[in-house]
């Protein structure tokens, strides 16, 4: 956090210009006034329980984490869908939930919320139930668009909103220029604020592992688009890592992408993004799928898998198998989740797809993507 960020952060919560997503309209004055006194108690509470880890439970500092598996691929290519499917298996595999991302970053909340929990068990569960009628009112819509809730598995990404270094900002303050320097984090992050970050981020899933799997028996499995622009970020502190790299037709994940950021920042203001926002999210997506591919194979190569979206949902092919044998993991411990009500989730929202001479023009760019655009018989 820059003190020129900082400013941004307290000053740029409305925008002077009519035309700005920011622009004072009521419904994100009425949003702003229940989120951010919210916000800023959990962002106290949340970094003073951080800090006391240190004091209480020193020694998740040497907490291992080998052989991690991170979903890096563009949004909207099924990264939840094969996310869920690790993290449901709980035998094998270890994922941050969207519980600990908000309420128990630290050692000592997880702690302590399990406990409650394990009293509340004992009564019959009415907090349980308060708790998902809550989180039914608060978050419901976004189930429509995005696999969520609060004892589901989530971006990990999210536990950098403690310390404001995560691009998540920007649906809270869209159609700002705040966040340029996260836009190509590998590129662009000044390299000691790059190591800051991505060590904060380190000990965040050191924290997880040291409650959930201190013996280091289960890989931990983390899923985020927002990783394709600091691949090479990650490989410094997870060198070992494997990673699993979905892709999918462009003309489907671009516009369904957008879609999204309509839906996000519609959380926010009642201003609808403009088209300078959605090329800017077109350009964007295009920059990462480049940065993405470069950096996967200077940074792990051979550690990662090119995974072809059309076969992966296909319970015909065998690219759950290639999966299998990419991680070494013997055959049908990683496959399909056969809870389909939960994996198999479909968004509800609509979008057009771009036309084919749109298509064919970001092709020539990602022209890698070009054997992913359709299933691959060669997996049948």
């Amino acid at each position: 956090m820059t003190l020129k960020l900082l400013f941004q952060f307290l000053f740029g919560i409305f925008s002077f210009d009519k035309k700005n997503m920011r622009w004072f309209n009521l419904k994100r004055i009425v949003v702003c006034i229940l989120v951010c006194p919210l916000f800023l108690a959990l962002l106290f509470m949340n970094n003073l329980f951080l800090a006391l880890d240190f004091i209480f439970f020193p020694r998740f500092f040497w907490q291992k984490i080998s052989n991690p598996v991170f979903i890096i691929a563009a949004p909207r290519s099924g990264t939840t869908f094969l996310f869920h499917s690790f993290a449901n298996n709980r035998d094998h595999f270890t994922a941050v939930k969207l519980w600990e991302i908000v309420f128990a970053p630290s050692i000592l909340q997880k702690y302590l919320i399990w406990g409650i929990f394990k009293l509340d068990k004992l009564i019959g569960a009415p907090l349980k139930r308060i708790i998902l009628g809550l989180e039914n009112l608060v978050i419901g819509k976004l189930k429509t668009i995005h696999l969520i809730g609060l004892n589901m598995p989530e971006e990990d990404e999210g536990l950098l909103v403690w310390n404001l270094t995560t691009l998540y900002f920007n649906f809270f303050y869209a159609d700002s220029k705040f966040f340029q320097e996260f836009l190509q984090f590998d590129d662009t992050m000044p390299e000691k604020r790059k190591q800051r970050i991505m060590n904060r981020y380190f000990r965040l899933v050191q924290r997880h592992n040291f409650v959930f799997n201190r013996n280091n028996s289960r890989r931990f499995v983390s899923k985020n688009p927002l990783m394709m622009n600091k691949i090479g970020a990650l490989s410094r502190i997870f060198p070992d890592a494997k990673i699993l790299n979905i892709n999918r037709n462009p003309k489907e994940t671009i516009p369904s992408t957008i879609h999204l950021g309509h839906s996000l920042y519609g959380i926010f203001t009642s201003i609808p993004q403009n088209e300078r926002v959605k090329q800017e999210t077109k350009s964007l997506l295009i920059s990462w799928y480049k940065m993405a591919e470069e950096n996967l194979n200077l940074h792990y190569n051979n550690q990662f898998l090119k995974i072809n979206f059309y076969d992966l949902v296909d319970t015909n092919s065998n690219e759950w198998q290639r999966i299998s044998n990419f991680l070494e993991f013997p055959e049908g411990i990683i496959k399909m989740d056969e809870r389909k009500e939960k994996v198999g989730h479909k968004s509800k929202s609509s979008y057009e797809k771009l036309n084919e001479e749109e298509t064919a023009a970001i092709l020539e760019e990602l022209a890698f993507l070009k054997p992913f655009c359709s299933p691959s018989k060669s997996q049948k």
